[in-house]
């Protein structure tokens, strides 16, 4: 299960039935979902969205496969909180944030020289420099921005009530279906993304909380402590919360790598 435990080890209590607290992101704060629960049926292999009140009732059912899937395409963009700058080689990420050969000038001690080395583009300020010199950084910070990181995932994998609009975001998300097992497979050239590329349009609160479906997933992955950070911290590590900045424009942020 991609590494979140507790639903893994809950899961194996043969035809074990038991209910938690409905919980969602809105606004991008979590919070309960008054008069809702979500019941967990280890014999159906599913998760139920309940209405309490007025009257018991069954509103929507997700399969563990979905779970197990949308687990699996989170963990395949995950970078190691240690090892994050290692996204750097990953070739949809270079496809979206301008990576190539090119000539760049070099100081030999007598002349200018030109030398083809492998560059980045800095996604703030639109300097080319060569790989060794990018460093990356989260769009949603470490620090206070778990809970906005798991958003910005959740919106690629269609489940917030308005789908993401930024570049990276749409791209991901053409290649995100229920049918097809939700993989991101943009392991091509996709459009590459030009700095200072800003989201302005839409309604951003939208953007920030989930769907009915977005919520049943939510607490699902999160319903035990342990798996609530390890989805934080594999949504923040995440090739859709990463970009590449010159070592200038990182520290002026705060957030150096």
């Amino acid at each position: 299960m991609g590494g979140f435990v507790g639903l893994a080890a809950e899961t194996a209590k043969v035809n074990a039935v038991y209910d938690v607290q409905l919980k969602t992101l809105a606004n991008g704060v979590k919070t309960d979902v008054a008069g809702h629960s979500l019941r967990f049926d280890n014999g159906k292999r599913t998760v139920t969205k309940l209405q309490q009140w007025p009257a018991p009732k069954a509103i929507e059912e997700v399969s563990y496969k979905l779970l197990e899937d949308i687990v699996y395409t989170i963990g395949l963009y995950n970078f190691h909180d240690k090892n994050y700058a290692a996204i750097k080689s990953n070739r949809t990420f270079q496809g979206f944030y301008g990576y190539g050969q090119r000539n760049v000038n070099y100081w030999d001690g007598t002349a200018l020289v030109q030398r083809l080395v492998d560059t980045y583009l800095c996604m703030r300020c639109g300097i080319v420099l060569p790989e060794a010199l990018i460093t990356i950084d989260h769009q949603k910070p470490q620090a206070g921005g778990e809970l906005l990181a798991v958003l910005k995932v959740f919106r690629a994998l269609g489940l917030t009530k308005e789908g993401p609009k930024g570049a990276k975001g749409q791209t991901l998300a053409q290649f995100t279906s229920h049918s097809s097992h939700l993989s991101f497979v943009v392991w091509g050239h996709p459009q590459a993304i030009a700095p200072h590329d800003k989201v302005v349009s839409g309604d951003k609160s939208l953007r920030q909380t989930l769907s009915d479906t977005g919520a049943i997933v939510f607490t699902a992955l999160s319903a035990f402590s342990t798996d609530e950070q390890t989805l934080k911290t594999q949504c923040m590590h995440s090739l859709i919360n990463l970009k590449p900045l010159c070592h200038s424009c990182n520290t002026s942020k705060g957030n150096q790598v």
